[in-house]
């Protein structure tokens, strides 16, 4: 299935990010003091500073105050090569920062980059929200009123991240069912060098159905033509934060998702679609985008929605192999699986990587290299002690010197993605694009391999956890494949 290279942005139209105003002058350091009652509001409170800045905070819980001081030391940015960010961006793209901060005169490094948590430290929950630089340096999406260094998010360790009532977006799903994701600061794949303002989760257009995360107003509806751009639901849901949902097709948005309506917590809005633009025009990528904006800031939605996730529904352990890598050929590429989330009250006992040349590692976090240019995906198994299993895929793009954006690429969905039963017909699409043969699919269960075009059904017969794996040549014979799990319950 051939395809011509998709280069325009193929993802949302966002909303203004609007963040608080500082003064571009340097600024010395203080000592401001904020209170802030956290068993009323139930969220984190977001900071600002520069290097060498210091602020001082404190908060009330359960008639208690409890004061913390935090300094920025430092910040170390660790980069990529990416031959298809352009060379104005010297071909290298954002993979992490760590931030060096003090707090209350205790150091912690904590990393901000994609699929990370919050970190505990001293008492508190800290989060990187942002950084200057990572903020700044994007060709698409950049936040040019990001004034101060870094960003932080910060929350008493005790606390739920935002409100303990919030409800993950989309009903019946499963974590990773989809290879085709994107989180806060993640790297969007294959576009311009955009760095991700919200959370994309992949799912096949119109067969789940999107449901609001908490109470509030409809204050913008693409009820009743559409939007002409992602048929976005804002909804507001207190004076200081609203989330806006996007991509819905039309003729699946609820009628009384209508502007100042009444929204309850966990009322169905419409079912994943895969509008951009006015049309259906996600061939490549259908997802639900959620984002979220938190007294007038775009703020990550990524811990909230894993914390919403782990309250919905019951899996023990969420593998994260890390999305997207980029690089060339014979130049180091590390695999990190320590930012896998286990359920309160469990123990991660092992962690697997099976790579693609067959070497399986048995450890968190692996460095490797590729000797020719492909796209690879490399299997993360993560277990814990009373037997949960989950499993994840990081997609590695080697690139070709001589011709970088003569490539393959693409996705796998399927449908269902939760409470599959053995027996039941799944629907698998094929999401490759600019391939040079036939797509082949191993559907994991030992059944055989055959062609896929656009899409196939198949049955698994017992239950089990199942890689699917889509393997095909690229445009210059190159090596192609991608990977996603199935899950198959008991009949």
């Amino acid at each position: 299935m051939s395809k011509p290279v998709f280069y325009f942005p193929f993802f949302i139209s966002l909303i203004s990010l609007v963040f608080v105003q500082c003064s571009s002058k340097t600024i010395p350091r203080r000592n401001v003091t904020h209170t802030q009652n956290y068993s009323d509001s139930g969220w984190p409170q977001y900071i600002d500073l520069n290097i060498g800045e210091t602020e001082s905070f404190s908060w009330k819980i359960n008639n208690s105050e409890r004061s913390y001081k935090i300094t920025l030391i430092n910040i170390e940015y660790i980069w990529e090569t990416n031959l298809w960010v352009p060379e104005r961006f010297a071909n290298k793209s954002l993979k992490e920062a760590k931030v060096t901060l003090k707090v209350n005169g205790k150091r912690v490094v904590i990393p901000q980059r994609a699929y990370q948590m919050p970190i505990g430290f001293n008492g508190l929950r800290i989060y990187i929200e942002n950084t200057r630089v990572w903020a700044k340096k994007a060709d698409f999406a950049a936040i040019e009123n990001f004034t101060k260094d870094v960003r932080i998010a910060v929350c008493n360790q005790d606390e739920s991240w935002g409100s303990k009532d919030m409800r993950f977006p989309i009903a019946e799903y499963r974590w990773r069912s989809s290879p085709y994701n994107n989180s806060w600061s993640s790297l969007v794949p294959y576009n311009k060098l955009y760095y991700h303002r919200g959370e994309d989760y992949g799912v096949i257009p119109d067969k789940l159905d999107i449901r609001a995360p908490l109470k509030g107003k409809v204050i913008a509806t693409p009820l009743p033509n559409g939007d002409r751009q992602s048929n976005a639901v804002i909804v507001k849901s207190s004076e200081d934060f609203s989330y806006r949902i996007s991509h819905l097709n039309i003729e699946f948005v609820k009628p009384e998702v209508v502007l100042g309506a009444g929204i309850n917590r966990a009322q169905i809005l419409g079912k994943t679609g895969s509008t951009y633009n006015g049309a259906r025009n996600q061939i490549y990528d259908p997802h639900m985008h959620i984002n979220f904006m938190y007294k007038g800031q775009a703020v990550s939605p990524f811990p909230y929605m894993i914390e919403a996730y782990l309250r919905d529904y019951p899996d023990t352990v969420l593998a994260i192999a890390g999305g997207y890598a980029n690089t060339l050929p014979k130049q180091e590429v590390t695999l990190d699986a320590t930012r896998s989330i286990v359920r309160k009250g469990y123990t991660i006992s092992s962690f697997t990587w099976i790579l693609h040349d067959g070497r399986i590692i048995n450890k968190p976090k692996i460095r490797t290299q590729y000797t020719k240019p492909g796209l690879y995906t490399e299997e993360l198994i993560v277990k814990t002690k009373d037997g949960a299993e989950d499993r994840d895929y990081v997609q590695v793009r080697v690139y070709d010197k001589k011709n970088p954006m003569k490539i393959t690429y693409g996705w796998a969905y399927h449908f269902p993605v939760r409470d599959i039963k053995a027996g039941t017909k799944v629907l698998i699409f094929n999401k490759l694009y600019n391939t040079k043969g036939p797509v082949t699919i191993d559907f994991g269960d030992r059944s055989g391999v055959e062609k896929i075009e656009e899409q196939i059904d198949h049955i698994y017969k017992y239950p089990g956890i199942y890689t699917v794996t889509l393997t095909t040549l690229g445009l210059q014979n190159d090596q192609v494949t991608i990977k996603m799990k199935v899950v198959v319950e008991g009949a």
